[in-house]
């Protein structure tokens, strides 16, 4: 007499360490089009929207490099809510908020003008700030918030001017996914207790960036495992990464602009 067995389905889990270099990867994916291909081969500071338009139409070559940029600054903005609630499990379990909130701040000074040196082919650019700046301002926001949390009118009230405080300063910083990043961050931070809940309304604040949505799909699976995040080594490690891609990316930029001039 044959027994049958049945077959669980195992959902797949996947940990901040895993989310954060997914992340990683795929922001560096967004910086590499942003910098290489437009700034650099397309050189599309120096060109206005019609020359570019009229460039891909007369050469296949061009044509085709622009479409890779789109595709990999779709493929880019898929990480936007992974970082978002990064932000959020991150402001949880960090043992010094202090020290957190220096390590990003040092590391968005020092990313900064190889930032705009990459995208913009000069070293202080104001009409566009890295990304790293959209996450100091919205851990300020949170961690302010945890403060000020309850459910009092107050609360209430401080909370709301937080966010919108928030969203200012990402607007008038120009900072890269700007005011979006930071009102999906204060939702899945207010929600972290109803996870699917906050997941929902983040999928509708991330269709600003199209592809954005696809990103909530590790934030869904998340275990709450960190693994290797609380060693120094990869805690700091992909801080010191910002800098450094973004100074390979503007000289690597900068050198295919001096040789296509």
């Amino acid at each position: 007499m044959a027994i049958s067995r049945r077959r669980t389905l195992t959902i797949p889990v996947c940990s901040a360490n895993f989310m954060k270099m997914i992340g990683t990867v795929l922001l560096t994916l967004y910086f590499f089009a942003q910098s290489v291909i437009q700034n650099g081969i397309l050189d599309a500071p120096n060109r206005t929207v019609q020359e570019l338009n009229e460039l891909a139409a007369a050469n296949h070559d061009a044509f085709m490099f622009m479409g890779m940029a789109s595709v990999l600054m779709l493929a880019g903005s898929v990480a936007v809510p992974i970082f978002s609630y990064l932000l959020v499990i991150g402001l949880e379990k960090t043992s010094s908020l202090k020290k957190y909130i220096l390590t990003v701040l040092a590391a968005a000074v020092l990313t900064e003008i190889p930032y705009d040196w990459a995208v913009s082919g000069t070293p202080f650019n104001f009409n566009d700030q890295c990304f790293l700046w959209t996450i100091l301002i919205s851990l300020i926001m949170i961690a302010l918030m945890k403060t000020f949390s309850g459910k009092s009118a107050t609360a209430v009230i401080i909370n709301i001017m937080l966010i919108c405080g928030g969203c200012i300063w990402a607007i008038f910083f120009r900072s890269k996914f700007g005011a979006g990043f930071v009102l999906m961050t204060a939702v899945l931070y207010l929600l972290r207790e109803k996870k699917g809940v906050g997941v929902f309304i983040g999928i509708i604040i991330s269709l600003i960036y199209i592809s954005a949505p696809l990103g909530f799909v590790p934030v869904a699976l998340y275990s709450g495992e960190r693994k290797n995040l609380d060693k120094k080594a990869c805690k700091y490690g992909y801080y010191a990464f910002c800098p450094i891609i973004a100074l390979c990316f503007a000289l690597t930029a900068n050198f295919i602009v001096m040789r296509l001039s």
